[in-house]
């Protein structure tokens, strides 16, 4: 299993191939829409919060225990940037979506974060703890981009459509999680599923945390955007 998620990751996603495309769509969309500001937002916020994590990386670099893990995870691996990534480029969708699509965006960009962020656990580079520093990374800069973006923008007259309420967004991350566990449930034998989660309850709690902070920023984003 680790097997085929590396080669997803590596291989199937290479995840720097996908930042680069999937923010130029939404660049791409940003100005298709007349988003100038949001266009320039997402233009800024892939680097800022890559350099910001790397930076706070090296600041915070110290030797970590192996805890649960496989192996021992290397000393400059809070936050993740993988999951920075990832959580920043699904903002930017949800930013840049009409508000009639927002509610399926934030739940394919949410459920996008979850799974890299799983990926990155299961591969042993990095505690869940570091999956949810880079949420939090996306998340912030993302937060400050919608309060400027908020000085900046004059909304045109009359409601736009309903973007989704954060309860919808958050049933279909869970459901997303549930098909996920669902495919985890029917490939793994249940003995070993029961007995790894029994042996590692930080790791579940983790992974639990890991989707309820995915589903708050996407469905918060979907709402305030």
């Amino acid at each position: 299993m680790r097997v085929l998620v590396r080669v997803s990751l590596e291989r199937g996603l290479a995840l720097g191939g996908v930042l680069l495309l999937g923010g130029a769509v939404c660049f791409v969309v940003a100005l298709c829409r007349g988003l100038r500001g949001r266009a320039l937002a997402v233009a800024l916020l892939l680097p800022v919060t890559g350099a910001t994590t790397q930076a706070i990386k090296h600041a915070l670099s110290e030797p970590r225990a192996a805890g649960f893990l496989a192996r021992e995870v290397g000393p400059d691996a809070f936050p993740s940037g993988h999951a920075t990534a990832a959580m920043t480029l699904a903002l930017c969708a949800v930013l840049v979506a009409p508000a009639a699509l927002r509610f399926a965006v934030a739940v394919a960009g949410g459920a996008f974060a979850v799974g890299v962020g799983y990926a990155v656990v299961v591969l042993a580079w990095h505690f869940p703890s570091d999956v949810l520093g880079g949420f939090l990374m996306a998340g912030i800069w993302t937060a400050l981009a919608v309060a400027g973006l908020r000085l900046v923008e004059r909304r045109a007259p009359g409601p736009e459509p309903a973007a989704g309420s954060p309860l919808g967004i958050g049933l279909g991350l869970a459901a997303a999680g549930a098909v996920v566990a669902g495919v985890v449930a029917v490939v793994v034998p249940h003995d070993e599923v029961t007995l790894y989660a029994a042996e590692r309850p930080t790791f579940v709690a983790g992974v639990l945390v890991i989707a309820a902070l995915a589903g708050a920023l996407s469905a918060g984003l979907a709402r305030a955007a």
